[in-house]
């Protein structure tokens, strides 16, 4: 019954996994710093580096990407239940649900803090210089293709692999 569920439920987990991860690492103070050892200069860059490179539309993306793959699984895993109308009504819900957690005006504070913390006042001055000059524009107008051309090389090497990965499980 599951099965059919199985690859979009762990696409969410990893995108579960990653905002708890980002949300985390945002509380995580370094090198034993208070919470407080990060200005609120380092903040604003933070916040402006992450309007600079476009944090928010990609992570809007995925999550719509995250849907789309699950759309077509979860109405089959509807169907499969004894109560679709109920199974239909608590994914509502659960979609929802995510929505609101993961919305930007949710997690924006915590990638604020992340960059913030990771990175000094200069080194965000620095990489805000970097992005804003004309090498740093062309990267971000190319890092969409290059994200799809890396997932497509990795998706590649994934599919050649699973004869080699399915026999090694089984011991051959």
């Amino acid at each position: 019954m599951f099965t059919s569920l199985r690859r979009p439920i762990s696409a969410l987990s990893l995108a579960l996994a990653l905002a708890l991860s980002f949300a985390a690492a945002s509380q995580a103070a370094p090198d034993g710093a208070g919470a407080d050892a990060v200005s609120p200069e380092r903040k604003m860059l933070a916040a402006e580096l992450l309007e600079v490179t476009g944090v928010q539309t990609s992570i809007e993306q995925t999550l719509a990407g995250i849907r789309a793959q699950q759309a077509a699984n979860i109405e089959r895993y509807i169907a499969a239940q004894p109560d679709p109308e109920g199974a239909k009504a608590n994914a509502a819900k659960a979609a929802k649900l995510m929505e609101q957690e993961l919305s930007w005006d949710k997690i924006s504070a915590d990638f604020i803090d992340l960059y913030a913390k990771t990175y000094s006042e200069e080194d965000l001055k620095g990489i805000l210089e970097f992005y804003r000059s004309p090498l740093g524009k062309r990267m971000l107008e190319n890092q969409a293709e290059i994200a799809n051309g890396s997932q497509a090389i990795v998706r590649s090497r994934i599919e050649a692999l699973i004869p080699a990965f399915q026999k090694a499980l089984k011991g051959e």
